[in-house]
């Protein structure tokens, strides 16, 4: 969607598409000791630094050769169909945008939509989808609501959405539980009472998610 075509795995370097992209997402998401003692990051003792320097030239290399191909064929034929490569390249050409950007803001781009783009939607749905199995009470609410308000002789469509209002609450809790970026802590907004107590704002809330699960009634 984001190139404008289907790349083959064997366009993606010798260990394929899917496996260079998940391996690199495995490199970012590992915990590195530089990150909290900041004094050791130039010995890179875990060798994590290396690693992902390696994946991100796989990466450039691969971008610049989708970015080549499209600058080629828009000479060629300027009437195609534009996609989301073509929009930046436009941008990146054009004076009467506020933002200017160069080269390596349109890979950043790029890579962005095809990395968090792709892992993250498909975190939600898998956790989503194995905490519906594990309760069954919520799974089946979720399908009378999709009946209700879909029924069953078509597809879901975006329209739908702002009246699927427990499918929402069901995401959202699961975004709670298992958030697609872990290291980001979660804070109360404001003063609050849980269970009779208190919680100040600005207060750094870790969830049990092991005992909620366990609770029928959460």
């Amino acid at each position: 969607m984001v190139f404008g075509k289907k790349y083959m795995d064997e366009e993606f370097e010798e260990r394929g598409f899917k496996a260079v992209i998940q391996e690199g997402m495995g490199y970012a998401a590992t915990p590195n000791l530089a990150d909290y003692i900041p004094q050791l990051a130039w010995l890179d003792l875990r060798g994590l630094t290396k690693k992902l320097k390696a994946i991100l030239k796989v990466y450039d290399d691969f971008l610049e050769k989708v970015i080549a191909e499209h600058v080629q064929h828009s000479s060629r034929d300027e009437n195609r169909n534009k996609d989301f490569v073509d929009l930046l390249l436009s941008f990146m050409e054009s004076e009467e945008t506020d933002c200017q950007i160069d080269i390596e803001h349109v890979k950043a781009i790029i890579l962005d939509m095809l990395i968090a783009g792709m892992d993250t939607s498909a975190a939600v749905i898998e956790l989503s989808i194995s905490k519906l199995m594990r309760h069954r009470r919520v799974m089946k609410k979720v399908q009378m609501e999709l009946e209700n308000v879909v029924g069953k002789d078509r597809m879901v469509e975006e329209s739908d959405l702002e009246n699927l209002e427990y499918l929402d609450m069901v995401i959202k809790e699961s975004l709670r539980l298992h958030p697609v970026a872990p290291l980001l802590q979660h804070e109360s907004m404001e003063d609050c009472i849980v269970n009779g107590f208190h919680i100040p704002k600005k207060s750094l809330v870790f969830i049990n998610a092991y005992a909620i699960g366990r609770d029928p009634n959460a």
